[in-house]
């Protein structure tokens, strides 16, 4: 247990249960999705959603594989490294998992309530308070590890305050001038790269021997790791959002139910 009362491993379990229950219901969704008739759906927006919800099926699956693992786990340090990285999956996938469902709402042509701007403002919701958990958990790593300054701190909280600013302007004006499949499809592959970067790493940090734990942890490694691995979800995240759906009524924004060609 480190210093500051958290036990990750005692909450392993669980958690790898909850990540687990969530890429059974992707999982399900998918299917269904795949099964539809082509004329029962609008086929752009149908595989849209699919492009988004298989990376977040696979990623929340690694996710419930990491926590797993920690469920073993015999020594407190590593496991409090292997949380960031198992953390750092859950968050992104959680958010990913949102957006690709978002795009079932055009997809069946469910817009004429305000729908999407109801998710859209769900969406914004659950990324702020993903982000937020990734940067409160590299914190407790930290200052689990007994690592951290008050540098180290400054510059978390820092790059956390950031993120939300990030959160909140790209959740309203989408990066760049992307038409919208390729922002659904670069955030894909996005997803997908960090989701195999973290589980390799975390995966890795399992075997490695315990009497680099037991001893002083140098403060480097601890602030790379603690400072890259909840930036670097913030930052899909963020480009997460701007894979959504956008209402017609939306500034900077073409209709959802746009050609390829036309959504820029």
């Amino acid at each position: 247990m480190g210093v500051q009362g958290w036990d990750p491993v005692g909450a392993a379990d669980a958690m790898s249960s909850f990540s687990g229950l969530l890429a059974g219901f992707v999982f399900s969704a998918v299917v269904i999705v795949i099964g539809q008739r082509r004329e029962e759906a609008d086929a752009l927006a149908s595989a849209r959603a699919l492009k988004l919800m298989l990376p977040g099926f696979v990623g929340l699956a690694m996710a419930s594989y990491l926590r797993a693992v920690m469920a073993g786990e015999g020594v407190c340090f590593r496991a409090s490294t292997e949380e960031v990285f198992s953390g750092g999956v859950l968050c992104v996938e959680a958010v990913l998992v949102l957006v690709g469902i978002t795009w079932l709402i055009p997809a069946y042509g469910r817009t004429e309530h305000d729908e999407l701007k109801i998710f859209r403002w769900t969406i914004q919701i659950v990324a702020q308070f993903c982000s937020l958990q990734g940067f409160l958990s590299a914190d407790n790593f930290e200052r689990s590890l007994g690592a951290q300054n008050i540098w180290m701190a400054a510059a978390i909280w820092t790059f956390a305050a950031l993120s939300a600013i990030g959160i909140l302007y790209y959740w309203m004006h989408p990066l760049g001038s992307f038409s919208d499949d390729a922002r659904v499809s670069i955030t894909a592959r996005a997803s997908l790269l960090t989701v195999a970067t973290f589980t390799i790493f975390g995966g890795a940090i399992v075997s490695t021997p315990e009497s680099i734990w037991s001893g002083e942890v140098d403060a480097w490694p601890v602030f790379l790791i603690g400072q890259a691995i909840p930036t670097i979800s913030a930052a899909v995240i963020i480009f997460s959002l701007g894979a959504l759906p956008r209402a017609a009524s939306e500034p900077d924004t073409p209709s959802v139910g746009a050609s390829a060609d036309g959504d820029h």
